[in-house]
């Protein structure tokens, strides 16, 4: 169920059709279609369909204004922020982490980097006495790089996540009619909101969708016409749901708010290098306790970017 499906019917040649994308659009209160309402109401030339379009057009307007928007509606109701959370809280433990050992290994660097001028320096004048310039310049040129060892061999995985989202539930073809039958003629109002409701529950058909905004504009008792207004957004949230998993668009999005994607390029990112620190300008460490388990998958990620590269090379 795509959002140009209806932005299709709302251009097509029959009034009927036209009219009832604009009801549908409404009641989904589909933010994302409010340019093309405005579009079609201008060249709209149908009384029916005008005044569908221009009841649309007041109720996303209102949405817009009240910051709704139906990805973010399907975010909280299947509890992908849960998921986005967590993801984020690992991320914040992961640059903790990686800022104390970063911190740790430039003081190591400063430290040995001080010894070995120390060294060679006491070398130099050594051999300067023994052998003269020439022998001092041989001499330094032994002198080999410095090797970083990390370990990935600390700690075990890290444990599961305690809150997770709900699923997407592929939309069904299930035969409709008998609870479209009970909303529309049932004489008892719990009923026929009974009725709406089992038609996202129980059948997922967004087949079910015009007879919805049928049943929310029409139906005399306002129970009945909220029940057909949360069936029809339970049936429309699950199916875009559904079909971001299929594509990769939800995962991308979830990876994106929990900042697991590169951001753009900012004054302070393209700022040029700070000297290596002194071991005046080192801070201490954080209170905040570092396990080996988290230190274990740092180092595992680091050790796993790393091999990627020399791969790519």
């Amino acid at each position: 169920m795509k959002l140009d499906t209806f932005l299709q019917d709302l251009r097509a040649p029959e009034p009927v059709v036209r009219a009832r994308a604009a009801r549908i659009l409404g009641m989904l209160d589909e933010v994302d279609a409010l340019d093309a309402l405005t579009a079609q109401f201008k060249a709209e030339t149908h009384p029916a369909v005008k005044a569908a379009i221009a009841w649309a057009g007041k109720r996303l307007q209102a949405a817009r204004h009240g910051g709704y928007s139906t990805l973010e509606a399907i975010i909280h109701y299947f509890h992908i922020d849960y998921e986005i959370e967590t993801l984020r809280s690992e991320n914040a433990d992961e640059a903790h982490i990686l800022r104390q050992m970063q911190t740790r290994m430039d003081s190591d660097l400063i430290r040995q980097q001080g010894e070995r001028l120390g060294s060679f320096a006491k070398g130099v004048a050594i051999n300067v006495a023994l052998f003269g310039m020439q022998g001092a310049v041989s001499s330094a040129m032994t002198v080999g790089p410095m090797t970083d060892v990390l370990s990935s061999t600390l700690g075990e995985e890290r444990p599961g996540i305690g809150k997770t989202r709900t699923p997407a539930t592929r939309p069904s073809n299930t035969d409709i009619k008998a609870l479209v039958r009970r909303m529309q003629s049932d004489p008892d109002a719990e009923r026929r909101a009974k009725a709406a409701l089992d038609l996202a529950v129980l059948a997922n058909n967004p087949e079910a969708l015009p007879y919805l905004a049928q049943a929310h504009l029409e139906d005399p008792v306002p129970q009945v016409q909220e029940a057909a207004l949360r069936a029809a957004k339970l049936i429309y949230w699950n199916s875009i749901y559904w079909e971001m998993e299929q594509d990769g668009r939800m995962a991308a999005e979830i990876q994106r708010r929990a900042g697991k994607t590169p951001a753009a390029t900012t004054e302070a990112d393209s700022a040029p290098n700070p000297a290596p620190p002194t071991p005046e300008m080192i801070e201490p460490e954080a209170p905040k306790p570092v396990g080996p388990v988290k230190i274990a998958n740092v180092l595992r990620k680091v050790e796993a970017t790393r091999l990627k590269r020399q791969q790519d090379a």
